[in-house]
């Protein structure tokens, strides 16, 4: 049995909870607040003081890039060829980045550096992530998946993405999303794909807005 720690939403443990689901694997989740982060802080089974943590028979694994790679490989969900391994672990960094500037201007406390903030998002960071994908996914042997012709754990982070924020009804900032990545028909039409690759447990997953 793994266990998954982190919080009740979503965020960086979901692709973590999909890629199990799909290999089939169960697993608890382990649901923290802020006071219990605080608490399990003071201990060792969080290395880095930070979550989300996977546990496997009393092993703790942290960072949730490195876990996914851990059970990618584990699992068969990480190429054994080179390059579609670069092509993954490029998609995972760039992620981390498209994130971060998401997060940034989500977490600004002026009003008009918020709104700043997101319109450079929109305009700029957005757009142009996205025209990476569309360019991978057309150049890809098969536009089902992000690299090869199976899913990898480049597919989970992107289809965490499409249905935790993009198509997710309980994310109050869905729209702008919805309307930048509807000029990105592969990339639009990738994501169904990934929402039916994954509809068993995407269709039972508890609600969040996160």
């Amino acid at each position: 049995m793994y266990k998954v720690h982190y919080f009740g939403g979503y965020g960086a443990a979901e692709p973590i909870r999909l890629l199990l689901a799909h290999a089939k694997q169960p697993f608890e989740n382990v649901d923290y607040t802020q006071e219990s982060l605080a608490e399990a802080k003071k201990g060792d089974t969080l290395e880095f003081k930070q979550l989300p943590v996977l546990e496997v028979e009393g092993k703790f694994y942290a960072q949730s890039h490195a876990i996914l790679r851990l059970l990618g490989h584990k699992l068969n969900y990480y190429p054994t060829d080179h390059n579609q391994a670069f092509l993954v672990d490029s998609l995972l960094d760039s992620f981390k980045d498209f994130v971060a500037v998401y997060a940034k201007a989500s977490w600004a406390q002026d009003e008009e550096e918020k709104k700043k903030l997101f319109a450079a998002f929109f305009e700029t960071t957005f757009p142009n992530w996205c025209a990476v994908i569309e360019k991978r996914l057309i150049a890809n042997s098969s536009q089902k998946y992000i690299v090869g012709n199976s899913q990898t754990i480049g597919d989970f982070i992107l289809c965490t993405f499409g249905f935790s924020m993009v198509f997710n009804e309980a994310n109050p900032g869905k729209a702008p999303l919805q309307e930048a990545i509807a000029k990105f028909p592969v990339f639009s039409a990738y994501l169904e794909a990934q929402r039916e690759e994954n509809k068993e447990y995407l269709s039972t997953r508890r609600v969040s807005p996160w």
